[in-house]
């Protein structure tokens, strides 16, 4: 585990980058139903 964290640690804001994203991609996917389904009913 200690290799891996030294060959992590100089690319920790991509990977805190990649988190966010993924994050951001899960909350839209939640959020993209209901958005169509007002669009339909109205």
């Amino acid at each position: 585990m200690c290799i891996l964290g030294k060959c992590l640690r100089p690319h920790w804001w991509l990977i805190l980058a990649a988190l966010i994203f993924a994050g951001i991609s899960q909350l839209l996917n939640l959020i993209d139903p209901l958005i169509f389904e007002n669009i339909i009913h109205d």
